[in-house]
């Protein structure tokens, strides 16, 4: 997995470290050709990476439920708090900004490398898009009560495996969180299969009241 070309690519990551630089696409593409070569490099060796897979999603569900049940806790409150305004919940999931103590790689440069990756995915145009976002407002009706109300998470069989070796993984009904980060972001696939820890963001936005000028 590890060659020249990757190694490039991290050391010219390090060179895009920070938020605003004219540079922000280059990093961008950088970081994306490095997951192209990780990716296709452990093509053929999925099912020794698999149970780090499997983990990583069941975090991931567990988080995802717990960054719904928080949302709703806001939206529930902020909506009683300014009734009659419009209000607006968006919540979304990221992965740890703490380089996770799984990975079998463990020194400084590769922890540098991974706030460099999410930075790549925090600034870029796809942020809106990068991870599926859950969202309630008081314009909306109906506002999801539970994660299932929402389609993408509202079947158990569901099996979001596109991109991966289709026999090998039919039968572990990965999520669409996992989907998301797979197919979108700029993460290889060795990068976040170690994740277990997620950071919550949530946002609030509340109609401006024009009553008092």
């Amino acid at each position: 997995m590890r060659n020249h070309t990757v190694e490039t690519l991290e050391h010219l990551m390090d060179r895009f470290n920070y938020v605003g630089s004219e540079d922000d696409d280059d990093r961008d593409w950088i970081a994306k050709e490095r997951r192209d070569y990780i990716n296709d490099a452990i093509w053929d060796d999925q099912e020794l990476w698999l149970p780090y897979l499997v983990e990583f999603d069941n975090a991931a569900k567990v988080a995802m439920r717990e960054l719904f049940d928080h949302g709703k806790r806001v939206f529930d409150k902020m909506s009683a708090l300014y009734k009659g305004r419009i209000v607006d919940v968006n919540a979304s999931l990221f992965p740890s900004k703490h380089y996770s103590k799984l990975h079998p790689v463990q020194d400084h440069f590769h922890e540098m490398l991974w706030e460099n990756v999410l930075l790549s995915e925090r600034t870029n145009e796809y942020f809106d898009c990068f991870l599926p976002h859950l969202w309630w407002s008081t314009d909306r009706d109906p506002n999801p009560e539970k994660l299932e109300d929402i389609e993408v998470y509202g079947l158990d069989d569901d099996n979001w495996n596109e991109g991966l070796d289709r026999e090998l993984t039919k039968d572990l009904h990965l999520s669409h969180y996992f989907h998301h980060i797979w197919e979108c972001s700029s993460f290889a696939y060795t990068d976040f299969i170690f994740v277990r820890e997620f950071d919550q963001h949530i946002e609030v936005v509340i109609e401006k009241d024009d009553t008092f000028k």
